[in-house]
């Protein structure tokens, strides 16, 4: 078995909302991913993992040279350029990703797991480990239903309850491999099967001023409207990602 957790950081999938090579906008995800994204996957108790950072080919030296450096706290962590501007499949991480995920996987590999995490979000630390024993005689989508949305503007925290939330992962146990970024979260989570991992609260959605999300007003408004909002700090449940505020 082998497992990838698989984050495009600034392939511009979708333009504009993936500014891609903006200076600003590289800066400000960088400083997310480093406060949010990156401790949470240090912190997973099972450590059995490859985490692949995919990058534009034309990325500023100064990203790459901070990602490297980083590597430091996740040596498990490696970056690859893919050129995936304006592909079709929205949530992909484009064709010229997948043969370089081929060749980094034997026939004695399988079953593959991949798992899709954006480089704003943040999984708690027993997520790897649950989503490994899940896949064990198993090929289709794992899910984690429930969750916790974080909202940055003033550490405050709301319950996320999604079937099809953005944190699933796909295992497959055959060659042409699809991986988890075949299409978007919820086309995958849709096309199944389909296995619930657990219902204990495993990843946090962390709601930021420039979240792609915040340029489609429906999906805003269905983010915001009727969420009870307290602080971080009062959530028992929370305990764990205390280092978020």
């Amino acid at each position: 078995m082998k497992h990838f957790i698989l984050t495009p950081f600034n392939i511009q999938v979708r333009p504009p909302l993936n500014k891609g090579l903006d200076e600003a906008w590289l800066r400000h995800r960088i400083r997310l991913f480093r406060k949010f994204c990156l401790p949470s996957v240090v912190r997973q108790t099972c450590q059995a993992f490859e985490w692949l950072l995919f990058l534009h080919p034309d990325s500023p030296k100064w990203l790459c040279d901070e990602l490297d450096g980083l590597r430091e706290d996740c040596p498990n962590m490696r970056m690859h350029p893919v050129d995936s501007i304006g592909h079709p499949v929205v949530g992909s991480i484009g064709r010229d990703a997948i043969p370089y995920i081929q060749s980094l996987v034997s026939a004695e590999d399988l079953p593959l797991i991949t798992t899709r995490l954006d480089n704003d979000d943040v999984i708690l630390c027993h997520f790897v480990e649950l989503v490994q024993q899940a896949a064990v005689d198993y090929e289709g989508v794992l899910v984690f239903p429930r969750g916790f949305c974080f909202r940055a503007s003033d550490n405050k925290v709301s319950t996320q309850n999604d079937r099809y939330n953005q944190f699933i992962s796909y295992v497959e146990v055959r060659t042409p491999l699809k991986t988890v970024r075949q299409a978007s979260h919820c086309i995958v989570a849709r096309r199944g099967p389909l296995k619930v991992v657990s219902r204990a609260r495993m990843f946090c959605w962390v709601w930021h001023e420039r979240n792609a999300t915040k340029s489609k007003p429906k999906r805003k408004a269905s983010v915001v409207r009727g969420r009870k909002w307290k602080p971080a700090r009062s959530v028992p449940a929370l305990r764990e990602l205390q280092w978020l505020v």
